[in-house]
């Protein structure tokens, strides 16, 4: 028996089809509804996300496609006034980035329904990480992105033989429409590679021994930072953290689309309406699917318990450092 299922999170579905990257009867975004009986980490592979694959949507691990993402060490901060601050270092993936994870999950997902070639709108570390790891399972990887990426973007691409074109609007409806396999990092193209971020979650609560009172997460369309709230929520009803963590989102100062709609945008049942062209610089920043990609907001409209607090404006460290001094993180 699987130890998951595959729900429509607009119609609430059960999908059957274990291809499908939307609903079949909707085209609604997916998400899993897992069992936590008998739920435990797998020893076998210690130092690797796939110790954690009893809630990935995976019948077993031995398929995974893997570079060897996850187990990123937790580092102590020395700069934050005494307080108990770690960087969870997730440069130490295979190529750099924590969109292995998620790449992971997908193209494992891929080659298991038989996909020969995966397709992503990325302009830089989802790209990579689709490139290289559709090389190690043996498929071909296209990137699309808009033209005027930087070069030095798409040099490791084109390393690992990945085809890239400049195009990207009407990316989704072409995949379906050719049976192309999309592995998009938005949950709207791709339900399965949202699972990988939880595992940053996991592997939080293993190495501190319970959950942080706070969780600083940058923010592009709010995927990573849901998917690494979820894990918090597993991690809560497995037992093996007694509360859930306080999450904040940052988003660099002039690429601020989730803050203007999370202040702007959102009404109390949380959905989104536009506002005009006003916001046009920062709204699309992120990507021509921004809007699907704020899958942030859609959590806290409708997660239970303590959803992610604020969008903090900031660049990295330097963001992070003010909130430090103004006591931000009490209460």
């Amino acid at each position: 028996m699987s130890r998951f299922r595959k729900i429509c999170l607009k119609c609430d579905e059960q999908q059957r089809d274990t291809a499908a990257l939307n609903c079949g009867i909707c085209a609604g975004p997916l998400g899993f509804h897992y069992s936590y009986d008998d739920v435990t980490w797998d020893d076998r592979f210690e130092g690797s996300m796939w110790r954690y694959w009893p809630l990935l949507p995976v019948d077993a691990p031995e398929g995974a496609v893997t570079l060897g993402e996850g187990g990123t060490p937790l580092l102590p901060a020395q700069s934050f006034n005494g307080r108990q601050v770690y960087l969870k270092d997730e440069t130490r993936n295979p190529t750099g980035s924590h969109k292995d994870r998620s790449l992971s999950v997908a193209i494992t997902h891929a080659k298991a329904v038989g996909a020969d070639v995966s397709v992503i709108v990325s302009t830089g570390s989802a790209g990579i990480s689709n490139a290289a790891l559709a090389a190690r399972a043996g498929m071909r990887s296209a990137v699309v992105m808009t033209e005027g990426t930087p070069p030095e973007r798409l040099y490791p691409m084109f390393e690992v033989k990945a085809q890239i074109d400049p195009i990207v609007e009407g990316v989704i409806s072409v995949c379906r429409e050719r049976g192309l396999y999309l592995s998009t990092t938005s949950r709207n193209s791709n339900p399965y590679q949202c699972e990988g971020n939880k595992t940053i979650a996991y592997e939080i609560v293993e190495e501190l021994g319970g959950a942080p009172d706070w969780v600083v997460v940058p923010v592009g369309g709010g995927g990573t930072i849901s998917g690494i709230w979820r894990g918090f929520r597993d991690c809560h009803a497995l037992g093996l953290i007694d509360s859930l963590p306080r999450m904040i989102g940052v988003v660099p100062r002039d690429y601020n689309a989730l803050e203007v709609a999370e202040y702007d945008w959102v009404y109390p049942a949380g959905i989104l309406r536009p506002v005009g062209t006003a916001h046009d610089r920062s709204a699309g920043a992120t990507s021509d699917r921004w809007l699907r990609g704020c899958e942030l907001l859609y959590f806290r409209a409708r997660s239970r318990g303590r959803p992610p607090r604020h969008i903090g404006r900031g660049l990295g460290l330097a963001g992070f450092q003010p909130l430090a001094r103004e006591r931000e993180f009490e209460g």
